[in-house]
């Protein structure tokens, strides 16, 4: 028995409609063409075609759907990430962006699958590189043109021109100021990250002592309690070689403890911007790997930061693991960085 007309003419009509809609999305008309419901609306003689049909018809349906929405989403984060793209997108505060992206999107993606999807790099960023350069002296102009479209990790060794945080920043140093600043120790909304430490909030961290720990652990949070700001940034400023940026008020720094032996393992952030860290205290060793697929064409990179050197590196396209070499408690500031 044969198909029904008016149901092979409505499926041909919404097929149709779900096509435009594909078109729009950016597929070609041989990519819908391969498609099975195409086929099998081209020639629907029966009544398992027809229900085969109706079957595929669905499925394009759920896939153009889903495509959709994982377009908007992606749209939205490259547009919102992309540090090449000018102020508009990269003036953008990161929680503003999450605050959108939940909005915008019928699917909020998990950080693995950003990562997952994430669209390949360029592997100039590392062909070539046999090592992390060092350098001194370097204007702002041009450490823009050699350094911050490249991707090429750098560690400046002056750079901490006129700052006392490498003098004055200890553990007995943040445990007075924050001691003195009781809100601040609960770090609401400051994304305290904490390895191995057991602590929960600031207060936990500075309330006690770090050396009754015996397994090798990690701290870092967002400085974003505006009191400890404003005494903090009175010993460290945006490093002279970065460009000025309009933006940097709507950023903070985040700060970093480690001991001895503490090994960070290998990741990748979800960051939209590239980034420098001052190593105050102690020495950290970087371990740099290429993305996936550049690893037939870049070698993996190894160097040591010591204390009053900057590492600036883009975190979201190379793999990272750190170490603490030094016996000395690590203390490092850093932050994400605009350069429109």
């Amino acid at each position: 028995m044969g198909s029904p007309p008016s149901t092979v003419v409505a499926a041909r009509r919404r097929l149709r409609d779900l096509v435009r809609r594909g078109e729009k999305l950016g597929l070609t008309q041989s990519d819908l063409a391969s498609l099975p419901a195409a086929h099998l609306l081209a020639n629907s003689g029966s009544r398992r075609r027809w229900r085969s049909t109706s079957v595929a018809i669905t499925a394009l349906a759920v896939v153009l759907a889903t495509t959709a929405v994982l377009t908007k989403c992606y749209v939205y984060h490259q547009a919102t990430t992309s540090y090449t793209s000018g102020v508009s997108a990269a003036s953008l505060d990161p929680w503003w962006q999450q605050q959108q992206l939940q909005r915008l999107c019928t699917i909020n993606m998990p950080q693995q699958l950003v990562r997952m999807f994430r669209p390949p790099e360029d592997c100039d960023m590392c062909r070539g590189l046999r090592q992390v350069e060092r350098i001194a002296n370097i204007s702002p102009a041009n450490f823009k043109k050699r350094y911050t479209y490249s991707g090429h990790p750098v560690i400046v060794t002056d750079a901490m021109r006129n700052w006392t945080a490498q003098h004055v920043f200890d553990f007995r140093f943040l445990k007075t100021l924050y001691q003195q600043l009781p809100q601040a120790q609960q770090s609401q909304g400051c994304q305290l990250i904490a390895t191995n430490s057991g602590f929960a909030n600031l207060g936990e961290v500075f309330n006690g002592s770090y050396k009754t720990n015996t397994e090798p652990w990690h701290i870092g949070w967002r400085n974003c309690d505006e009191r400890a700001v404003a005494i903090l940034r009175q010993h460290y400023g945006r490093p002279y070689f970065l460009p000025p940026s309009t933006s940097d008020r709507q950023k903070l720094e985040w700060i970093y403890l480690a001991s001895s032996g503490y090994r960070e393992p290998i990741h990748i952030d979800v960051v939209n911007r590239p980034s420098w860290q001052a190593q105050l205290k102690g020495s950290k060793r970087w371990f740099l790997h290429p993305p996936p697929e550049c690893y037939y064409q870049c070698e993996s990179l190894d160097v040591t930061v010591e204390p009053g050197e900057i590492i600036v590196v883009d975190t979201a396209r190379w793999y990272r693991e750190t170490e603490i070499v030094s016996e000395e408690l690590s203390v490092a500031v850093g932050a994400q960085f605009d350069f429109t």
